[in-house]
């Protein structure tokens, strides 16, 4: 993400596995952003990746923006939704997943249903228009995540999330919360979302882990607990899932961390 520029209206974002952004290098390249931040997907952990850029208007680009660079810290679990159907299985086990951790699949409340409508989709319907129904009601979604013996795990970021609402009707609102007794919930800070209403889906911005001090140097002993709280829904058939947004095998939902032995 970055700061905002006066009479910008929008932004382009240029990333490449070179400083010197290299042709052939580029993972995007002169990439349209209408905010200030951007997901990019399909990194690599341990590569090191150069970031860059510009304010747009109708008059032009500026020049580039100084050059940052950022190495992605390695995926603890990942999903590829892909080629679910009927909004996928519950649990949904993870795509791919760090060998020194134990991952507990993607799981529906039970207040929630899946279906027979969704395609390359992991979710449901059922969703709870008020916050506190949406817990009371288990109208929310979960998954585990636990290091293996001897493997104390840090948690730096859940970096992907691309999501699927068609209406209005449905949850419109959602937060992220942990639990290290899978009773006791908490908010992660600065992760309450506004979902957008869009048919080719949208995506959240990377939410950031690493400075929870309860969710560093995690003790084998200890599962913790992710829960997705979406709500709004002034109709309860309406669906919200995890979405193949961009039609690929890229990974649609991604939490980063590392291992401590």
């Amino acid at each position: 993400n970055w700061s905002s520029v006066s009479g910008a209206s929008g932004y382009r974002l240029d990333v490449a596995t070179t400083a010197d952004f290299q042709e052939g290098t580029f993972v995007a390249q002169n990439q349209s952003v209408a905010g200030t931040s951007s997901t990019v997907g399909g990194l690599t952990s341990g590569v090191t990746y150069y970031y860059r850029v510009r304010a747009s208007n109708g008059c032009g680009d500026s020049d580039s923006s100084d050059v940052i660079s950022a190495v992605p810290a390695p995926i603890l679990a990942a999903w590829d939704v892909s080629g679910l159907s009927n909004y996928g299985s519950s649990p949904q086990a993870a795509t791919i997943f760090n060998d020194d951790v134990t991952v507990g699949g993607l799981t529906r409340g039970g207040g929630l249903s899946g279906g027979t409508s969704a395609v390359r989709g992991w979710g449901g319907t059922g969703w709870a228009n008020l916050e506190a129904d949406a817990i009371s009601g288990n109208k929310y979604a979960t998954f585990t995540i636990k290091g293996d013996a001897n493997r104390n795990v840090s948690f730096t970021s859940i970096s992907t999330v691309d999501y699927r609402l068609d209406s209005a009707s449905g949850p419109v609102s959602g937060k992220l919360q942990y639990s290290l007794d899978g009773s006791t919930f908490t908010d992660v800070p600065d992760a309450a979302f506004t979902y957008d209403v869009s048919a080719s889906g949208g995506s959240i911005p990377p939410i950031e882990l690493s400075g929870i001090g309860a969710l560093q140097n995690v003790s084998d002993s200890v599962t913790v607990t992710f829960r997705i709280v979406n709500y709004g829904a002034s109709s309860a058939s309406e669906p919200w899932y995890i979405y193949d947004k961009d039609n690929s095998t890229a990974h649609d939902f991604e939490v980063r961390g590392t291992i401590c032995v």
